[in-house]
């Protein structure tokens, strides 16, 4: 209980303070209540990992993730902070969601990657492109991957992590594939015409 009452503050406080410009009992409020009612029904969900024999399968996911990051760094895919942050969150995905849910991570990046480097000098001289030459960093990977991961540490359906990594890419190539060829971006919500690469 006290575990779940400190869990369902943390989570109320970091959304508490994120600026969102909603109703702050609705932003902080039922998300924090969705996650205590996903604690109460898996607790042993977020410490099954770390189950007696299960030291191998840790060593296993902490070698591929310490691999994929200094190769995807050297090769100049991503920078440095996106290296250490992909290899943290890769680490958790392959701990707690196995090796299917660890390729359909892959698969994420690789078509997010690929969309980025499409057209990539066309988006630049634009002045749309992604910076750093397309490597993604830290902040990518949290926008793209927390809430993916944490439905994973939560114990929650695969379907649940397929989902948010599968919104998570629409975002990417709406923004990517979009910015190559808009024509006419408009403002979803008034319909008011946009400066091309409006998020």
């Amino acid at each position: 209980a006290v575990g779940l009452l400190l869990a369902g503050a943390a989570v109320y406080t970091f959304l508490e303070s994120v600026r969102a410009g909603v109703d702050d009992n609705l932003v902080a409020a039922l998300p924090t209540a969705l996650v205590l009612v996903q604690l109460g029904h898996w607790p042993e969900a977020p410490f099954a990992p770390f189950h007696a024999g299960a030291s191998r399968a840790l060593a296993v996911a902490l070698v591929v993730n310490l691999a994929a990051a200094i190769v995807t760094w050297r090769a100049g895919i991503v920078a440095r902070s996106g290296a250490v942050a992909g290899a943290v969150a890769g680490f958790f995905v392959l701990v707690w969601g196995g090796w299917r849910a660890y390729v359909l991570l892959w698969l994420f990046f690789l078509a997010a990657t690929a969309a980025t480097k499409w057209g990539y000098a066309v988006k630049r001289d634009a002045g749309v492109a992604q910076p750093d030459r397309g490597r993604r960093g830290v902040a990518n990977v949290a926008a793209n991957c927390l809430v993916p991961v944490s439905l994973l540490v939560l114990g929650t359906p695969a379907a649940a992590f397929a989902g948010a990594l599968g919104a998570a890419l629409a975002d990417t190539l709406a923004t990517e594939v979009g910015s190559l060829f808009g024509r006419d971006p408009r403002s979803p919500l008034t319909f008011d015409p946009v400066p091309k690469g409006t998020p």
